[in-house]
């Protein structure tokens, strides 16, 4: 079976991009620290680290950024799988 590229880098590159909005209405809604505090908890991480006030031109180049590495991420795996598949 053919993975379509395009198919595949749309798809992820959505689901990042949906994820880090997720982060970014968390940090809008002020609840980002508090979230960002219990998730490094729970994987036995310590230090002092903030998450910063919202910025809208970061949140949009974050959105954004995180679309094209979920893009290339499933474009490369589409790629790949195609490879070994032959």
């Amino acid at each position: 079976m053919k993975l379509s590229q395009k198919t595949a880098g749309l798809s992820l590159g959505s689901l990042f991009g949906l994820m880090h909005l997720g982060w970014v209405l968390l940090v809008a809604a002020g609840a980002g620290q508090k979230l960002a505090d219990w998730w490094s908890a729970k994987h036995f991480v310590s230090g002092d680290y903030a998450v910063v006030s919202f910025d809208l031109g970061l949140a949009v180049m974050g959105v954004l950024l995180a679309f094209i590495c979920g893009y290339v991420t499933g474009w490369v795996f589409a790629w790949l799988w195609n490879r070994f598949e032959k």
